[in-house]
């Protein structure tokens, strides 16, 4: 549960943080009425926004489960060093 709660504060952060940018762009927009910008921009830099805030999603939960598969490995090292104890020693 705890490794789920973490993903969900990432994400939950994630999305408050884009909430975030389109504010301060809204409010730049609304500063600066001359510059016109269409619904249709907005959307796409939303959608870039989503794609770069996804992607770091997937690499920090890559660099997890590679932390998790050389826990797995040292963990295997260790049984392969008793195993070779226990077979120097005769025990089955």
């Amino acid at each position: 549960m705890v490794k789920n709660e973490n993903l969900l504060k990432r994400i939950s952060s994630s999305i408050w943080g884009i909430i975030t940018l389109l504010g301060s762009f809204l409010a730049f927009i609304s500063i600066y009425p001359n510059i016109k910008i269409s619904i249709i921009e907005i959307l796409t830099l939303t959608g870039i926004l989503l794609f770069i805030v996804f992607i770091v999603l997937i690499a920090t939960h890559i660099s997890h489960l590679e932390e998790k598969i050389n826990k797995l490995e040292n963990i295997l090292n260790i049984e392969n060093r008793f195993t070779k104890i226990e077979n120097r020693l005769g025990i089955q």
